[in-house]
């Protein structure tokens, strides 16, 4: 692969590759990131094997993680450090956690619209609806997550919102860089590249352990993510965290619902704004809806706002916020059906989640933006946005 660069992002290479074999239905296609053998899984019941049933066969991503630079977390982290993380963390993301924090969701919601309404008295009738989005969501995740307030949405300078923007991959690091970590994770790890600049490593480490420091000072639990962490750091089992495992993976929480809630928010808004008749319907919605509850934004609420529902699937089908899953195989691996194909131990393997929801075998008239494709009369399309099986997101597996 020689065509990555300013202008063209994997995402976009693979999905040429996938467009040009499609016809031809291949369940594969062996293509090199270097010098690395890779496998574009191009037959979608294949694809949703390997996240399930076959697990087994690929349960690492076989991405980059460095303990010392916070990338050790849940997303990255090998099999065996994985399970520990995610049963611990499990609990945090039951729907009676989530219902119990609605009312910081509706708060948070109130003060975005008080910032609109002062911005517009200001006379500023144009918003970055991306930024504001980042905000919007940075406020929610520090609230419910760790039971601070970042001021970000007041201060869109706030430093902490400005070193979260920063903490994400491709801020500092150029393509080289980025490829080496794709390509040959260890050997990054063995020249210690990260992908952290030092002073966010700092910031964040410091943030985390003033939180903590605080909760030892006071006994009520909040069933915050940091105090679910905390007693792990804290427990009696054998294996306790250190404070840098405890940091990377709160980083992680927000960086997984920071930048994809923010956009996904933001794609949608954009389409409901080209899509007038869309966004009458989901309006009339909400507004019935709520008015069946008194105009009480509620748990039962929301789940009754279906047709909202659809405009988030579909959103999230055009503009995944994963568009390529990457596995690695663990045990050699024959592909069903093809016995004559094998997928050998440590090879990387990616499933194009963006091309296989933008393939019109699955969806008709696939690029436009369309709610009816997740109405409750069609049959079940394929959505991979937060991936599939054991390792799909932590808190989409509850919803």
């Amino acid at each position: 692969m020689t065509d990555y660069g300013r202008h063209n992002s994997f995402n976009d290479i693979f999905h040429k590759y996938y467009n040009e074999i499609r016809a031809s239905s291949p369940p594969l296609l062996g293509l090199y990131v270097f010098v690395t053998p890779v496998a574009l899984i191009t037959d979608l019941q294949l694809a949703k094997r390997i996240l399930t049933k076959d697990f087994g066969y690929f349960h690492n991503r076989g991405l980059y993680h460095n303990p010392d630079d916070l990338t050790g977390n849940l997303f990255t982290l090998d099999y065996d450090r994985w399970k520990v993380f995610r049963t611990k963390l499990s609990p945090s993301f039951t729907s009676g956690k989530l219902k119990s924090m609605l009312p910081t969701f509706v708060g948070v919601s109130k003060e975005l619209i008080k910032v609109m309404k002062l911005d517009i008295a200001e006379g500023n009738n144009i918003f970055d609806i991306k930024d504001l989005m980042l905000r919007f969501t940075l406020e929610i995740i520090g609230s419910c997550g760790f039971g601070c307030k970042t001021h970000s949405l007041q201060n869109p300078k706030d430093q902490f919102h400005q070193l979260i923007q920063n903490s994400f991959i491709g801020e500092h690091n150029g393509n080289v860089t980025k490829l080496l970590m794709i390509a040959f994770p260890r050997l990054a790890h063995l020249i210690q590249l990260q992908y952290l600049p030092a002073n966010m490593i700092r910031f964040y480490t410091k943030f985390v352990k003033d939180i903590l420091d605080t909760r030892k000072k006071s006994e009520v639990r909040y069933n915050y993510i940091i105090d679910t962490l905390n007693e792990i750091h804290i427990g009696t089992s054998d294996r306790k965290l250190t404070l840098t495992e405890i940091t990377a993976q709160t980083l992680i929480f927000f960086q997984a619902g920071y930048e994809t809630t923010a956009f996904t928010l933001t794609y949608a808004l954009y389409e409901l704004a080209r899509n007038c008749e869309i966004q009458e319907r989901a309006r009339e919605e909400s507004f019935r809806v709520l008015k069946s509850h008194n105009d009480g934004v509620t748990y039962e609420c929301l789940s009754e706002m279906k047709y909202l529902q659809q405009v988030l699937k579909e959103t999230l089908r055009l503009y995944p916020i994963s568009p390529l899953i990457i596995r690695q195989c663990s045990k050699d691996y024959t592909v069903p059906s093809h016995s004559d194909i094998l997928i050998s131990k440590g090879q990387m393997i990616i499933i194009p989640a963006y091309s296989f929801q933008r393939d019109e075998n699955y969806y008709p008239k696939a690029t436009e933006f369309n709610p009816e494709n997740f109405a409750a009369d069609r049959s079940n399309p394929p959505l991979l946005s937060f991936g599939d099986g054991p390792r799909n997101c932590i808190d989409f597996a509850i919803t």
